[in-house]
């Protein structure tokens, strides 16, 4: 018994020497930071600390676990790739604006193995290029052609709604319905010509999502080694594999029409986001590099939106005098028409309120590149950081009661007040998320609570749990109740 421990003893010392011999810099920084008594293991860093609560894996716990033992910041050891977490509004304005740290973090390199450099992981030069190709899809108006079909969609929204009258998951049910938004939209379908089950593939999406958080733990497993040994993994890329099919027959339908659409549109910039991709030679040329576009873009598009829409109407059912606000102003104001939607001043400001309190992506990852001044610490080239939007948005330092639900923070006239880089809610920097989905998130918004009275079984914003995967989820099935207005 005792060689043998001898020998773990002598391999441990082994892995402590190299280990500080490779990693000091980012050791003697991390001195100056909370967590650094906290012991790195060999394959795990120190995020067994979080393994040994027996929790479901979650980044978002994760960082709370950390903010209640030592505070923020806070040093964090994925493997042996160390993040700074932050949720220092110094921090977030420098390294988001810093031009030398706009790479992702290291956190999220395994990812590639499965999307390789679709948008959300591209290096900052091809995201770059991409972003503007792609953002030409997303131009007003791009948005005023989106218009019809989302107002179809909403309408369809409302006949559902009268026959559910309950939902018991209401997460569920508005992730979907803004995945089947996003194919109509972004992917240029008719409602009639989804030929696939889009439910069972936005499903799957959530899924793989939920399935790779286990691989973001694991940084030290190759993502190779992980879906061959692992069960999360397998399951992963069992998922991925069903999915690959129902872009796959998409891609294919619409080179057989893109030609066409070309030649008969007056500007070839004011086409739908997969004829964009279609036309990007220099970079996409393959269908599985497509398929990683289409499949990033709609996780982050759809993830994100149903997300802020359960948030948002469970709040509204919360605090009816709230709700009754967003009606009288729905009532007042629409028309049914694209230029009154810009008009819903309050209702935009409940759902940045709803952005702020469930932060849809509550990190933000950043590389540097350089050493980056902080004021008061240098972090270290190669080092990674986490902004943590979420404890941003919910500091008392930031805002008067940050828990309490108040759309008039963001009232065109107060809007002065909020502080510089305390609201994340679409990133910051150049390296932000664009804002598109607002549109969907209004429409959407405006179309239900002009014709429903909602209510729940919730009492207050602290009985929503929350929990992420690579976005922020809810934790139980939370319901709600559509009454039809009279």
């Amino acid at each position: 018994m005792f060689p043998i421990f001898a020998v773990l003893i002598g391999c441990l010392i082994i892995f402590y020497v190299i280990f500080l011999w490779n990693k000091w810099k980012y050791v003697k920084f991390s001195w100056k930071v909370n967590g650094f008594f906290s012991l790195v293991l060999p394959f795990t860093g120190n995020t067994y600390i979080y393994l040994l609560t027996g929790k479901k894996i979650s980044p978002i716990s994760l960082a709370e676990i950390g903010r209640k033992i030592v505070g923020f910041p806070l040093s964090v050891w994925f493997g042996h790739q160390y993040h700074y977490v932050t949720s220092d509004l110094n921090d977030a304005k420098i390294l988001l604006t810093h031009p030398k740290c706009y790479e992702k973090a290291a956190i999220y390199d395994n990812l590639k193995f499965f999307f390789g450099d679709g948008l959300f992981l591209a290096s900052y030069e091809l995201w770059k290029q991409h972003r503007r190709h792609f953002g030409k899809s997303f131009k007003p108006n791009m948005l005023k052609m989106y218009f019809s079909s989302q107002y179809r969609l909403s309408c369809n929204l409302i006949q559902e709604l009268k026959q559910e009258k309950c939902l018991e998951n209401i997460y569920e049910y508005f992730y979907l319905y803004s995945f089947n938004s996003f194919f109509i939209s972004a992917l240029g379908l008719d409602e009639d010509e989804i030929f696939f089950d889009i439910r069972r593939f936005g499903q799957l999406e959530s899924k793989v999502q939920e399935l790779l958080v286990g691989l973001l733990f694991n940084p030290f497993v190759s993502p190779t080694i992980w879906t061959k040994w692992f069960p999360a993994g397998k399951a992963a890329d069992k998922v991925i594999n069903e999915g690959i099919p129902f872009i796959t027959e998409i891609i294919k339908r619409r080179k057989k029409q893109h030609k066409d659409i070309l030649s008969y549109v007056e500007n070839s910039n004011e086409v739908c986001l997969i004829d964009l991709i279609l036309t990007d030679y220099n970079q996409i040329s393959t269908d599985r590099q497509i398929f990683n576009q289409v499949t990033l873009f709609s996780a982050a598009a759809t993830e994100t939106t149903g997300f802020a829409l359960s948030c948002c109407f469970i709040s509204l059912a919360i605090y009816p005098d709230i709700q009754a606000k967003v009606y009288e102003e729905i009532i007042d104001t629409i028309e049914d028409s694209y230029e009154d939607i810009s008009n819903l001043k309050y209702t935009e400001a409940v759902l940045w309120e709803t952005l702020r309190l469930f932060s849809p992506a509550p990190f933000i990852g950043r590389k540097c590149d350089v050493d980056i001044d902080l004021g008061d610490k240098v972090l270290p080239a190669g080092a990674s950081c986490l902004i943590s939007a979420y404890h941003i948005h919910r500091d008392p330092t930031n805002w008067v009661e940050p828990l309490k639900f108040d759309p008039s923070r963001f009232l065109p006239e107060n809007q002065a007040k909020i502080k510089p880089y305390s609201f994340l809610g679409f990133s910051a920097g150049s390296r932000d998320c664009k804002a598109q989905s607002m549109l969907l998130m209004k429409m959407t918004v405006a179309s239900v609570v002009r014709n429903f009275k909602i209510t729940t079984d919730y009492k207050s914003i602290d009985d929503i749990q929350l929990e992420s995967a690579i976005t922020m989820r809810l934790v139980d099935n939370c319901n709600c109740y559509f009454e039809p207005r009279k």
